[in-house]
């Protein structure tokens, strides 16, 4: 069951988190970068993003959770004002409808872009399916490694007419 994050939900982020990480990122990212990943540090930052409210946070216990705010790119606000900011899922809970339906939850109702590490091939491959255009490839410095990220853009939702 997917619902907004509380106060409250910060250890099952942060556990979350660092989880997909370590399951996702491996041969991505640096073993020593991954083993790294402090869940208390996590636990503080999802302490902040749920308190502040400046997001929007959805979690689907025990398997993911996603979130969605304003863009951080200057250069990307005028036409992609609302940035999906993360999706993350456990390997076990993938596959199942889970990840679309957080995206469903958390989709900003604007023009939003979302950025994917290219080596991430499963995650390019689901923002194609849900409709996400390419719309350029960066690099970004992650934890001192720098990483191709790919850019994808989605429209506005349509709205029904009634």
């Amino acid at each position: 069951m997917i619902r907004t994050a509380v106060p409250g939900d910060e250890s099952e982020l942060a556990r979350l988190h660092v989880a997909a990480w370590r399951e996702t990122y491996r041969g991505i990212l640096p073993d020593a970068v991954l083993d790294a990943l402090d869940e208390d540090e996590r636990r503080d930052l999802w302490r902040r993003a749920v308190g502040q409210g400046s997001t929007r946070i959805f979690l689907f216990p025990g398997a993911g959770f996603a979130q969605s705010g304003p863009q951080r790119y200057d250069d990307m606000a005028a036409d992609w004002p609302g940035e999906l900011w993360s999706i993350y899922l456990l390997r076990s809970a993938q596959g199942r409808g889970i990840g679309r339906a957080l995206f469903d939850a958390v989709r900003p109702q604007t023009p939003f872009a979302t950025c994917v590490f290219a080596a991430n091939g499963p995650a390019c491959a689901f923002y194609r399916r849900l409709g996400g255009r390419h719309l350029r490839t960066t690099v970004e410095d992650v934890h001192g490694v720098p990483l191709a990220e790919h850019v994808y853009g989605f429209p506005a939702p349509l709205t029904r007419r009634i």
